[in-house]
């Protein structure tokens, strides 16, 4: 299993106005906290390597997205962000069998679809 705790993105956007509409495009830098466990059993004799990281990982993004000024002071937009980050991996631990090692290793990316109202004052 794999999940992330957070993600925080700190990122330039570029773009052009059509028609009240901001078209861009955006990019930068990315981190998110990763747990990562995986088990793995072995037959016919019952048999598992185990093993777990919690780790901090920068990586990248790019997307793009669409703003529409609805009235004077509102904004509504949706975007799209891809995002990758750097190789996680963990050593698998067998305590029937300790000389043999396993490593698991998993590159975690993200489709990131968001939607939102803006207010400027």
């Amino acid at each position: 299993s794999i999940s992330s705790n957070y993600l925080h993105t700190l990122r330039l956007r570029t773009g052009t106005f059509v028609n009240g509409t901001l078209l861009y495009v955006t990019g930068g830098l990315a981190v998110s906290e990763f747990e990562f466990s995986q088990t793995v059993t072995f037959g016919p004799v019952p048999s598992t390597a185990s093993g777990s990281a919690k780790e901090t990982k920068f990586g990248w993004t790019i997307g793009g997205g669409a703003e529409w000024a609805v009235a004077p002071n509102w904004t509504v937009k949706g975007e799209y962000l891809y995002v990758q980050f750097d190789e996680l991996s963990i050593d698998l631990f067998n305590s029937s069998a300790p000389t043999f090692t396993h490593r698991a290793e998993v590159d975690p990316n993200a489709h990131v679809f968001r939607i939102g109202v803006n207010y400027r004052h």
